[in-house]
């Protein structure tokens, strides 16, 4: 895992929050969240399994527990421009932008709110 990747994690005590505010979801089998041109309807918070970006075919990167994925691209109408493919046995949450709004409204020192500011200017895609 790149460096890149830490940055785009949430602390172990935020992922217990998200969880208590969306219902995660299990994937039996390996199955594609987006595409590469599309604009993230939800972000993606990964609490156990793999999900790999592949552009061309090659995997380019992999993301693991505590990485968001597509929340800049989502809280700013961008599209992706990678491929993201989740292994069988991943565990998500599926974040939708008005759950992040909402997040974003709280204005207590120290908590989620501060940690989803910060993940929004982190590009978690390959250029």
């Amino acid at each position: 895992m790149n460096k890149q990747n830490e940055l785009l994690k949430i602390p172990e005590s935020q992922i217990d929050v998200i969880q208590n505010m969306v219902r995660p979801l299990k994937y039996s089998s390996s199955s594609n969240l987006f595409y590469a041109g599309q604009i993230p309807i939800v972000a993606y918070l990964l609490l156990e399994g793999l999900i790999h970006f592949t552009k061309n075919g090659k995997v380019v990167n992999t993301f693991s527990r505590g990485n968001v994925i597509g929340l800049k691209e989502l809280m700013n109408n961008q599209p992706v421009d990678v491929d993201a493919q989740i292994l069988p046995g991943t565990k998500v949450c599926f974040i939708d932008r008005s759950t992040i709004l909402g997040i974003l409204e709280q204005k207590v020192p120290d908590s989620l709110n501060e940690v989803i500011s910060k993940l929004i200017r982190i590009d978690s895609t390959v250029r």
